[in-house]
């Protein structure tokens, strides 16, 4: 399985950019998600697409705080 830093590596040869990746194995607990965010889920009605969703919030949740977003 690629970590993290083997795919960023592997973008950065690929597009000669800097670019930071971030996985997630396990989902954003509801309770962190904004309004808006608790909108979109609740119209996920599939359950294997509400648990793809929430692992991508927290993969994207991780990467903003590391990049100093909230």
């Amino acid at each position: 399985m690629i970590n993290e830093a083997s795919f960023a590596s592997a973008l950065l040869e690929t597009f000669s950019l800097p670019i930071q990746a971030c996985f997630e194995h396990e989902p954003v607990s509801e309770e962190k998600l904004t309004a808006g965010e608790r909108a979109v889920l609740a119209g996920l009605a599939a359950p294997a697409r509400r648990d793809s969703w929430l692992r991508g919030r927290a993969a994207l949740k991780r990467l903003q705080a590391s990049i100093g977003g909230s």
